[in-house]
């Protein structure tokens, strides 16, 4: 018996003559004959007489292997043409008389020529020892065919689980990496989406700095402009601070002399004189420093504009080059992101192709898969077995179920006897009411350990038909695990059609899909720039609006809206207390109805109480209080504790309502005081506000009377003041005029201020969204850029395991290879030494000798 490099034993274990030759030709790649072989080995055997072989026990065999009953001697097959041309017969072949003996395993083949026959020897005359040779023989024929058909089962066992096992991993492999190619395609398209349009913005944001860097220049070349405008707002302060001390001066001047006048109490012509020229000049210089001063406030409102137009726009630049710079950033990481896809794709796009050629290995291994027709016919026949064990259990479990039956019918009987026991000790329990409780609590015990018990047998006989469904269940999948068995091998040429037909579609999809993506890229490039360019049209506009906003409101509006706001305040007030009124009424209304049915309640479970009462005395009088109809009163008295409970809680409830329906009046009535309270303060705040109107007023009225009493003064004492006072009453219409016509200018301005903040306030509100929108899509691009990283990680430690997978079964196939080509070499050297060299020195007189 031979021994393998890996420790196992041979299955060869051959005694012949030492003058009979044999050869040993070493085969491989010949699988398919093998199982061919022993397919036609295992039908032959189906139909052979089944005697046991009981050998030495040198053979190792695995321990999952039944023992299967070896051919006859008589089904050994004998060849008379060489052994090359004619057709190879599997173990257990024995060639007629004078031919030659063949074996074939899956990676060796064993051929026995016998003695010539035509010399006539010894050894021929000695019938009983070739008959004993022959008998050995024979059984070593045996064996090496029990241990060949073995091996071969279990390795065409093996071999089919690991194929199925790899189509199933190359299947999953492919439907794995077309989904994430999809995915990371439509990843890919998004992110060139979200490409094209921040690349559009930067592009809008970098005209509109240009341009701001242009008005800086700009700007800064009107320096000098803006010095010689500060200079003439300077000299303009100093030359109105100069009339106006000018006028103040002659004003004093005009005083003195009016004074002077007032205290001689005469005028002369001389005084006359100089009181006009006074006044002429009073009015000159009041007339020099009304226009100093109108120039110099036209002056400083031009100046205040210009200044805040500036800090307008540094403002808007510096928010411009922040986001030019974050949008540059985010571009930049776009870029980049877009080729770590564009690799990844790349990438994805070899393994797909490594993964198809895997896909073209494995559809050989549909050829492979005929060996296992052998294995699947002997798991059918040990299915069968198991049927038939089956059977045998479920008429065992029948017998017992049948024993349950006749438990259960004397169960039943003890249960009739136990109610027959109850019955009279009802009728004992009769003449004395402690007694009949007694018994009736121990007839009540009896019973309820009858209905335990039959409970229990229903239980149990409830587990052995379960158990029989199960058995039956077990059957019938055995039987369609047979049916399936045999369809399987249809399944899987078809998985193989269906692998490559799927492999060509990614290919075009992938195709289809790179040139939309080029595509997609272009259009979203158009549309980031037009939105850049509507984006500064848009910001324009808004620091214009903005700057026209800030002169927009005015206090007496704002007194207004405020007395407005009090007015409301205050009906809505008055609306709410009518209300919590009207819900504190009808609040009352339901309080009274609920204790209305409470009370109404109360008296009807009285009432049933008392029913109850009056009838369980009725019945204990009787003395007959039997079990059912004590349980029946118990029910009852507890059905109606709960609806006294039911009602108890009703009333609660209805309680806990009132307090709540108070406490919000209540609340409600602190609130209308709260905002009683607001409303005088209101009221108050406007009184005060008409009391300083009123004020105002009166100051108004003394300035106009004092005013009035100096003109009288006046024209009483001078005559050429008449003059004076024309001129006085043409500028006083003069200035009517001009404050009509500013109202009417501040009333067109303020029109159209509040139209230029509406539309203001809609483009900005889009122009927001619009910033929104692509703030959102820039955090979904990085989102979806983590979830593809992800995605890759992922795929490359899939694709490492199972290369790892690959290379290891790679290397097992190559120890088994080498095993395998060793086992061969010793075979050879073995039987070169022992047959080749002993033929022509052995006696024919010696034994046979065993090869080990």
């Amino acid at each position: 018996m031979m021994s393998l490099d890996d420790g196992r034993t041979s299955p060869i274990h051959v005694h012949v003559d030492e003058e009979t030759p044999v050869h040993v030709h070493v085969k491989k790649g010949k699988k398919s004959a093998t199982a061919k072989a022993v397919d036609g080995r295992m039908k032959r055997t189906r139909f052979a007489r089944g005697s046991t072989f009981g050998g030495p026990g040198n053979v190792r065999r695995p321990p999952s292997s039944r023992v299967r009953s070896p051919p006859p001697p008589s089904s050994l097959a004998r060849s008379q043409s060489p052994p090359v041309k004619e057709p190879w017969v599997p173990a257990p072949g024995k060639s007629t008389r004078g031919g030659k003996y063949a074996w074939e395993g899956d990676s060796a083949r064993l051929e026995i020529n016998p003695a010539d026959r035509s010399a006539l020897r010894r050894s021929d005359l000695e019938g009983d020892a070739d008959d004993v040779r022959g008998a050995d023989a024979r059984q070593y024929e045996k064996r090496i065919d029990s241990l060949m058909t073995e091996m071969g089962t279990l390795r065409n066992e093996a071999d089919l689980v690991r194929k199925e096992r790899e189509l199933d991993k190359t299947k999953d492999r492919l439907d794995l990496s077309q989904h994430a190619l999809m995915r990371q395609e439509h990843e890919l398209r998004e992110a060139k989406t979200d490409l094209t349009v921040t690349e559009r913005e930067n592009e809008r944001l970098r005209r509109s700095v240009e341009r701001l860097k242009d008005s800086v220049v700009l700007t800064s070349s009107e320096k000098s402009r803006m010095s010689a405008e500060k200079d003439l707002l300077l000299r303009k302060l100093t030359q109105a601070e100069m009339d106006g001390s000018a006028a103040s001066q002659q004003l004093e001047e005009l005083r003195s002399t009016i004074r002077r006048l007032r205290d001689d109490k005469r005028m002369t012509s001389e005084d006359s004189i100089a009181l006009a020229r006074q006044k002429d000049l009073l009015m000159q210089r009041l007339d020099e420093f009304e226009s100093t001063n109108r120039t110099l406030r036209t002056l400083l409102q031009d100046q205040y504009r210009k200044e805040a137009d500036a800090s307008h726009i540094m403002e808007q630049k510096d928010v411009l080059m922040r986001r030019l710079t974050d949008v540059e950033a985010d571009n930049v990481r776009l870029r980049d992101d877009l080729l770590l896809k564009e690799q990844k794709l790349e990438e994805s796009l070899v393994m797909l192709e490594a993964e198809r050629g895997n896909a073209r290995q494995m559809g050989n291994v549909q050829t492979s898969l005929e060996t296992t027709r052998a294995h699947l016919q002997k798991e059918l026949r040990t299915k069968e077995a198991d049927n038939n064990r089956m059977a045998v259990q479920i008429r065992g479990l029948e017998k017992k179920l049948q024993q349950e039956r006749i438990e259960r019918e004397h169960t039943s009987e003890l249960l009739m006897g136990a109610k027959d026991k109850a019955e009279r000790d009802k009728e004992a329990l009769k003449k004395a009411t402690r007694v009949q409780k007694q018994r009736a609590e121990q007839s009540e015990n009896t019973v309820d350990r009858l209905n335990a018990t039959i409970m229990e047998k229903e239980a149990q006989i409830a587990d052995l038909h379960s158990s029989i469904g199960e058995l039956k269940a077990q059957n019938n999948r055995l039987s369609q695990q047979k049916s399936q068995v045999e369809s399987e091998n249809a399944v899987l040429h078809g998985r193989n059609k269906d692998l490559d037909r799927q492999l060509r579609d990614t290919e075009d999809r992938l195709r289809a899909n790179t040139d939309t993506l080029t595509e997609r890229v272009q259009r979203q490039a158009n549309e980031v720039a037009s939105l850049k360019i509507d984006n500064e049209r848009l910001q324009n506009q808004v620091s214009t609006m903005e700057d026209k906003l800030i002169t927009s409101q005015t206090d007496v509006t704002q007194l207004k809206s405020s007395v407005r706001q009090y007015e409301n305040l205050v009906t809505e007030y008055k609306q709410q207390m009518n209300a919590s009124q009207r819900e504190a009424e009808s609040a009352h209304v339901r309080l009274e109805r609920t204790e209305l049915e409470r009370t109404r309640l109360q008296e009807e479970s009285t009432e049933e109480l008392e029913r109850v009462r009056t009838r369980l005395q009725q019945r204990l009088a009787e003395l007959e209080p039997l079990p059912e109809l004590l349980r029946e009163s118990e029910i009852k008295i507890q059905d109606m504790t709960d609806r006294i409970n039911a009602y108890e809680k009703r009333a609660l409830d209805h309680t806990k309502l009132i307090t709540e329906l108070t406490v919000k009046v209540e609340d409600q009535s602190s609130q209308l005081e709260s905002h009683r309270s607001k409303s005088h303060s209101a009221e108050d705040e406007i009184r005060a506000l008409q009391t300083k109107v009123d004020a105002l007023q009166r100051k108004l009225e003394e300035s106009d009377a004092q005013n009035r009493d100096l003109v009288s003064v006046i024209a009483k004492r001078e005559d050429t003041i008449h003059d004076t006072q024309a001129r006085c009453d043409e500028l006083a219409r003069e200035n009517s005029s001009l404050s009509r016509q500013l109202e009417a200018a501040i009333q067109d301005m303020r029109r159209q201020t509040d139209e230029a903040r509406d539309k203001a306030s809609n483009k900005e509100r889009s122009a927001q969204n619009r910033i929104l929108d692509l703030e959102a899509q820039l955090s979904r691009v990085r989102s979806e850029m983590a979830s593809i990283k992800r995605t890759r990680e992922e795929h490359e430690r899939k694709h490492h395991s199972k290369l790892q997978d690959l290379t290891d079964r790679l290397e097992q196939a190559n120890t088994t290879n080498r095993s395998m080509q060793n086992y061969v070499s010793f075979l050879k050297s073995s039987y070169a030494n022992v047959f080749g060299d002993s033929v022509l020195t052995s006696s024919p007189y010696r034994s046979p000798t065993a090869i080990s």
